[in-house]
């Protein structure tokens, strides 16, 4: 199972570029949304805002998120590609997933050298944040 999670995530991320759509049922399952990231947002104070309450650094030194005003993920150098899934209030890797894991109430954030990228599939909008260069 967690392979196949594994190939799903790495299908989205290696698709980010062209700019993929998906359609999702919204909670109700009665109307359709159509989410791609070919959205560009504006981060502030160094932060790109995904959700009311889970944030991204795009000025750091390492990837990094933040929820909850006081949790906090720190991944591996802001120079280096990583795929993380926000799900249940928890960083995972797409490796090492829980049992009963469920793709529409996760969110996939994908870090690269030069942008953050994420997929909201609870809220089905998908967006990416630029870096910001880290000054001496």
């Amino acid at each position: 199972m967690n392979r196949i999670i594994s190939s799903i995530v790495l299908v989205i991320t290696l698709s980010c570029n062209q700019g993929i759509s998906q359609v999702i049922n919204d909670q109700d399952n009665r109307k359709e949304k159509k989410m791609t990231i070919k959205d560009w947002e504006f981060s502030k104070g160094g932060l790109g805002l995904i959700r009311d309450h889970i944030y991204v650094r795009v000025k750091s030194e390492k990837n990094e998120i933040r929820w909850n005003q006081t949790e906090k993920w720190v991944g591996q150098s802001n120079q280096k590609s990583e795929v993380v899934i926000f799900y249940e209030n928890q960083v995972w890797s797409a490796q090492n997933l829980p049992d009963g894991f469920d793709l529409s109430k996760a969110i996939l954030i994908s870090f690269e050298h030069d942008k953050v990228r994420f997929h909201d599939f609870v809220k089905g909008r998908g967006a990416y944040f630029e870096r910001i260069k880290m000054t001496d």
